[in-house]
Parts: C-alpha cells; structure tokens; sequence
C-alpha cells in the first residue's frame, strides 16, 4: 500500500523526535568527549554497500585500501560523536574525503565519507605540523543548506568543546571555495580567534598528511546532520554566532523564496501564483541573484517566510525575529528538517502538499485556491497576536504607579 504524503511526514518527524530523544534531550551531550578509534570496531554506516562488498577482503580485491575493521555491518544505530586517530593522511576533493591510517594504507571508515582507490593518493600532498578536523561531508560545500546546518555547526562545537586543539588545528572544508565561504571565514576566526590559514579547501584535490591527531564528526558518515535535530547546545552556539555576524535586518516583512532558478523541486505554476503573492504583500527573491549579505538582511528581517522546501528556506536560522513559515512540500521528495528548525526557534510552522508536474526534475504545483486561503490565515492570526501585544503593554503602561 503506497502511503500518502501526511502519512511519509507524520513518520518521519516521529522518527526525528525519536532521534532527538535520544542524541539530543538537555541531558544529552552533542558531540560528546572524543574517541579514539582502535582494532577492531564496527563500521556504522558502511563504506561500500553490503551487496557489493561482504567482507574486508573482498573491498581491498576491487583496489580500495585495507578496512580498519572486523566486519562491516548497516547503519542499525545512530551515534553523536567525535572520532579520531593519532597520525595519518586525508585525502579531501570538491566531493568526498578519506581517511587513512599513520601507515598510509589502512583505511578509517569513521573519518571518511566514502573509500576511494588509493592511486587517489598520487595527488598533491601536503605535510602539516597541526592536528586536522574533518568538517566537510559528501555533500556540496557550496550548498548553503548544507554549509550552514552541517559544516558551521561542526565548526562551532569543536571550538566550544575543544578550544585549545581547535585554535591550532587545520580545518578541511572539502569545497570549492566561493563568496560564501570567505565571508563564513572571516566571521568564524573573529569570533573564535582562529586564522583564516587554518582552513583548507578542495580548489584542487590534495592529501594532507599529519603525525598529530586527525579528527571527524559521527554524523558526517551517519547523514544525522547536526542542525536538523536542533540538539540545545547547537542551537545556542548557532544563535550567538548569528548575532555575531551582526546582520542588519531589512524592511521586507513577507518573503516567498522562489525556485525559479533551481534544477530541481520547483514550482510550475510560480508565474500564475505571483499575483496573489504580490497583492498580500509579498516580495518574490530568487535568493542566489542577490549579493550575499542582502540574502541575510531580508530573511533576517522577515516576519513571514512562504518558499518551497529547498535550501533557501535554511535562511530561517538567520532571523532573530521567530517568523511565521509556510512550507510547501513536494508531495514524496522532502524532509521534516526546517520543521524541526522552526519549532526549535519558536516560529509558527505550517506545511502544505504541492502535486506532481514533472517526474523527471521533481517539479510540482500548488493551486492558488490551496495556498492563499493558508497565508490569509496565518496573516491575520499574526495581525490579530500583534494587536493583542500592543494592547496588553498598553495596558500595562495605564495601570504602572506613578
């Protein structure tokens, strides 16, 4: 039985607040103490598929390196934490990084996103006097999305966690760096008094090689990423960096962040909605033709948020105001992600079901007798909660003594 779309979300925000029970209640450290990886463990998330590979032997037949492992088994767990070795190499490109053992040939499945064959290694390589933590994933690093619910969190728990070994160490964003990545720099290190030298990124593929410890996150193999279960301490550290950036919030108060641009999971009928859009006061941005810190002074300043799910809508952490944010979901292809953000930050969600337009991209639509039925709603009930506000500090000041 196929189940509907309501039913997939009911699941899988169940499945988070499991999650988040477990790793990320008060109680619970997000990325507890480090630990050091010794013979034998067990891989949690496997580097090879298990129908490919059932045994270390047969992944080092295909030329892949040694597995620093007794067996391989599926991801049955899920684990926050901090790993590490003492010495190694890390191979890191635009995509994915490995890492291998003090021996150059033993491969560790919990400081890697995948294995890769180890003529990889015949790449520029680089010797470091500094321990290495391994921030980047197997995702695009120029994915804000990614870059800001992933890797800046690492970024920040290691810092708060391990403020010593952090201002010597070497970051390695495996990404091309790009506009976004300088600007997050240059905050990063004024804020955490780190060095702009101490982040290496994957211009070209490289292999970094350090006697010193090498360092990585559990969720980085697990897909757990940090933002998405909003575990107290992340979002603490999110929200004093955020202040940190020192945004000027803009004037627009309701934002639709458009798709129009995107390869994937737009809006068809975008064109026809914009009317509508436009006469409830909205203001319709495709957030990647605006310069960078316009992006972040018009959602820090917005009290309203429509868009569909995509990476746009990760701006959210930026604001300081608790927006309202109406979410409009591919009926199959989405995540409870920005749920669990908004909720976290104490913004009113509400989500709506497009239907399927084109199979092929992903693309849906959503009626316009769908949606503004929805925004007149949220709306007013945000106009009528503001009014009740003034009102009671009116009140408030009427009955103060003299």
């Amino acid at each position: 039985m196929k189940l509907s779309p309501q039913h997939v979300f009911d699941r899988d925000l169940r499945l988070n607040k499991a999650v988040l029970r477990q790793i990320g209640n008060i109680k619970a450290e997000c990325y507890p103490k480090p630990i050091e990886e010794t013979l034998p463990f067990e891989i949690l998330a496997p580097a090879m598929p298990g129908d490919l590979f059932t045994s270390a032997e047969q992944a080092t037949g295909f030329g892949l390196p040694k597995v620093k492992a007794d067996r391989i088994r599926g991801n049955a767990r899920i684990e926050y934490g901090v790993h590490f070795v003492r010495g190694g190499k890390v191979h890191v490109n635009a995509w994915c990084h490995m890492t291998l053992l003090a021996d150059g040939q033993t491969y560790a499945p919990a400081l890697s996103s995948r294995a890769l064959a180890l003529d990889i290694l015949r790449s520029e390589q680089q010797e470091l006097d500094a321990p290495i933590v391994i921030v980047s994933d197997g995702h695009n690093g120029t994915n804000f999305a990614h870059l800001f619910f992933d890797w800046v969190p690492r970024i920040l728990a290691f810092c708060a966690k391990m403020p010593d070994v952090a201002r010597k160490a070497c970051f390695v964003l495996g990404s091309r760096r790009a506009q976004i990545h300088d600007y997050l720099v240059a905050k990063l290190c004024a804020q955490h008094s780190l060095e702009e030298r101490q982040f290496v990124f994957a211009d070209t593929p490289r292999t970094l090689v350090t006697k010193q410890e090498i360092y990585a996150f559990s969720d980085q193999r697990e897909r757990v990423h940090p933002m998405n279960n909003m575990h107290p301490d992340l979002l603490a550290l999110m929200q004093r960096f955020v202040v940190g950036l020192a945004i000027e919030p803009g004037s627009v108060r309701n934002v639709y962040v458009s798709r129009a641009d995107a390869r994937m999971r737009g809006i068809t009928n975008e064109p026809a909605l914009r009317p509508h859009l436009e006469k409830r006061g909205f203001q319709i941005v495709e957030l990647a033709k605006i310069p960078l810190e316009a992006q972040f002074s018009l959602m820090t300043g917005a009290d309203f948020i429509v868009g569909p799910h995509g990476m746009g809508m990760s701006h959210l952490i930026l604001s300081q105001r608790r927006p309202d944010v109406l979410e409009i979901l591919h009926p199959e292809r989405f995540s409870v992600a920005y749920l669990m953000a908004a909720r976290a930050m104490g913004c009113r969600y509400e989500f709506v079901f497009g239907e399927e337009d084109d199979p092929r991209r992903l693309h849906y639509k959503i009626a316009a007798r769908t949606l503004m039925p929805l925004i007149t709603r949220m709306q007013k009930t945000r106009m009528q909660k503001a009014r009740a506000r003034t009102a009671s500090r009116a009140t408030g000041r009427e009955t103060a003594p003299t």
